[in-house]
């Protein structure tokens, strides 16, 4: 079924809908935390900014430097195979949701699978079911398989809920906005509210309410919106949801709830202090609303009482089926079913395992899908669910460098990942450093560093620890050849390194001195040619080159963070983390982009085709595709800060960040 006709189905449909998601509200306690585990981000000066408030993205990079995760001891690992890199999905296991997502700029998911972003709601019915998330991702599910919708809003912000009525769906997120959908088009809806919104529903066709920060709370009817006001109402409404056109519920925090009846809205009391997040109905006298602590009320049609949970997990969803099955879902990946009078845990066995993993929370409920952090989907019913999602790791990736004949492999905290044009692996090469950065040749050797002194070498067969002599952090690695290696980093902040090895001294690296009298910290080390390899360094130092026999000083107006060398003498580069720029080799320097340095839009990559454009990557998913004259902001439909890219002869690019962001972009 193509998903512009999915959407066009819910124009025939009298379909009511409920808010069975939410997320940890901004500004509360419990704002959406990072997930990934802590560690360092080796290659990021100076750190990046937390996104914007009210939804902050859960993608703030870690303190540099912290103690590293134990990694499994080394094995050997099979020679890379040869050929090119493969448009399908990875092959992750058994059970995998075969499609992996693409954007219409071609940016498509490799890990996780089906995809990564947080999925904050759901709705759905016998046709379908539609999931909205961070970045203003719409997925819609047509019984086989996940997707984009057809058309993805002009909108990249986080949305929150999600709600269908006959002719649509209405979706509402972050500072006040609300979209709907007619089956062809998206229309703004908004209210006005700069508020971030939490929750929508509709009583019927051209008809919703919203609420959210503000405190707002909103009813669109006749084409307009109005101020719903309750009286003795004073705090925030989290979710709404209706059993009917006059029987609307709403929940929020400190445990407040609101109740329309009789044409009449009122105050009701649960009897619970803790906020409560979601609400969901099976009827006018059988309500559930779910909240922080494992809170889980119950409305019996003349008041709420309290429900056992059996967990002390904040939980973030509530939904029903037809079979009069009850769920509730919420942080640690607790999932509960109703039995009886209480809620018990439902046993499900997670296809993705790791600290990371089980941090996941259960957000939204519909339509048989429990759906949560990074992308995590359950499918099921009763007491039998199972994990869709797959995933080769959700820790931080910091490099990623291919052959050029097929493999990648990316590198991070918890080690290497080699992909070798089937799918993504997890590579044991026997250290327990988080790593940085990772460089491969077109032979299929490979060199991957980090910190503490750690470098690793894969000679073809297996992987080597190489002898740096220093206890160095190690920022960026990169090669004219196998025999012509070059690394750069620092010990503390004032005492840069610049390394060399040539494979003439077995696993032995050589110190080479660092150019001028500063001590200004390299990031970045690429080139074209063994006389022709260039640093960047912080501090607005101006780019090094090292010219085959001493690293010096060249007179150039470039001064650079991160940096590409073009093979035809010019320079793709990144000032001070917020200006794209390019330096003609010669005299001129121009930028191409820049953001405000308040902004929490940052550059952290870039890199070069062979045809000549270069792209940028950073915070927010961002990324630029860019002439010597200009750029073009490509849709990633990803919240996740991206920290490194890596572009193939064929124009296909990987690009790898925040919990285990990769992402494949198509030539």
């Amino acid at each position: 079924m193509s998903y512009r006709v999915f959407g066009t189905l819910l124009l025939v449909l009298g379909l009511s809908c409920h808010d069975t998601g939410s997320v940890d509200r901004p500004g509360s306690d419990k704002g959406v935390m990072d997930l990934a585990v802590d560690a360092p981000a080796p290659d990021i000066d100076p750190a990046p900014d937390t996104a914007p408030a009210p939804d902050t993205a859960p993608d703030t990079a870690p303190a540099p430097d912290t103690a590293p995760d134990t990694a499994p001891a080394p094995d050997t690992v099979p020679a890379p195979d040869a050929g090119a890199l493969n448009d399908a999905a990875p092959d992750m296991g058994p059970g995998v949701l075969p499609k992996n997502l693409c954007t219409a700029d071609k940016w498509c998911w490799q890990n996780p699978l089906p995809q990564g972003n947080h999925l904050y709601a759901a709705w759905g019915d016998a046709k379908g079911t539609v999931a909205v998330g961070q970045a203003g991702v719409v997925l819609v599910h047509d019984g086989k398989a996940w997707d984009y919708l057809s058309t993805q809003p002009k909108f990249d912000k986080d949305l929150y809920s999600a709600c269908g009525d006959s002719g649509g769906y209405w979706v509402a997120g972050y500072a006040g906005k609300v979209l709907y959908w007619d089956g062809l088009s998206w229309l703004d809806r908004s209210p006005g509210s700069t508020g971030t919104l939490t929750g929508i529903w509709s009583p019927a066709k051209g008809e919703a309410y919203v609420v959210g920060y503000g405190p707002a709370f909103y009813r669109y009817s006749n084409k307009q919106w109005s101020v719903v006001k309750v009286p003795g109402l004073t705090g925030q409404m989290s979710a709404v949801w209706g059993s009917s056109a006059s029987t609307i519920f709403a929940v929020g925090k400190a445990g407040a709830a609101a109740m329309l009846s009789a044409g009449t809205w009122k105050t009701t009391s649960t009897g619970v202090t803790k906020d409560l997040s979601a609400v969901w109905g099976a009827s006018a006298s059988e309500v559930y609303a779910v909240g922080a602590g494992g809170t889980i009320v119950k409305w019996g049609g003349s008041s709420w009482a309290t429900v056992t949970s059996g967990t002390s997990a904040d939980l973030h969803a509530v939904w029903g089926d037809a079979k009069g099955n009850v769920y509730a879902g919420g942080a640690d990946q607790t999932l509960l079913q109703l039995s009886g009078k209480v809620f018990k845990p439902v046993t499900w066995t997670p296809a993705v395992t790791g600290a990371t993993a089980a941090k996941r929370s259960v957000r939204a409920l519909a339509n048989g899908f429990a759906l949560g952090d990074m992308g995590m989907t359950l499918k099921g019913a009763g007491a039998a669910w199972q994990e869709m999602s797959r995933a080769v790791t959700l820790d931080h990736l910091y490099g990623v460098w291919g052959s050029g004949k097929g493999t990648v492999h990316a590198a991070g905290t918890p080690g290497v990942f080699r992909f070798d044009g089937k799918a993504w692996k997890a590579t044991a090469i026997g250290s327990n450093y988080p790593l940085s950065a990772v460089w491969e040749s077109t032979s299929g050797e490979v060199i991957a560093v980090g910190s503490n002194g750690l470098a690793m070498h894969f000679d073809g067969t297996k992987w080597h620890k190489m002898i740096l002599n220093t206890s160095v952090n190690l920022r960026s690695v990169w090669g004219s050849s196998a025999t012509d290696v070059h690394a750069v980093g620092s010990a503390g902040t004032t005492s840069p390194y610049y390394l060399r090895y040539d494979g003439n001294s077995g696993q032995n690296w050589k110190t080479v001195s660092k150019p001028g009298t500063k001590n200004w910290t390299p990031h970045r080390v690429h080139g074209t040619n063994p006389a022709d390899v260039w640093a960047a360094r912080s501090n607005a130092a101006k780019v090094a080159k090292f010219d085959g026999i001493a690293w010096k000083e060249p007179a150039t107006c470039a001064k650079a963070f991160k940096l590409w060398r073009t093979a035809s003498g010019g320079m793709f580069y990144i000032e001070t983390n917020h200006m794209a720029r390019y330096w003609d080799g010669k005299t001129s320097c121009n930028t191409l982009l820049s953001f405000s340095t308040s902004s929490a839009q940052k550059f952290y990559d870039v890199a070069v085709a062979p045809q000549g454009d270069a792209t940028f990557v950073g915070t927010l998913g961002a990324a630029y595709s860019c002439t010597t004259t200009k750029c073009t902001k490509q849709d990633t439909r990803v919240s996740q800060t991206l920290y490194d890219i890596w572009i193939e002869k064929s124009g296909a690019a990987v690009a790898v960040g925040f919990g285990g962001t990769i992402l494949r972009r198509k030539p």
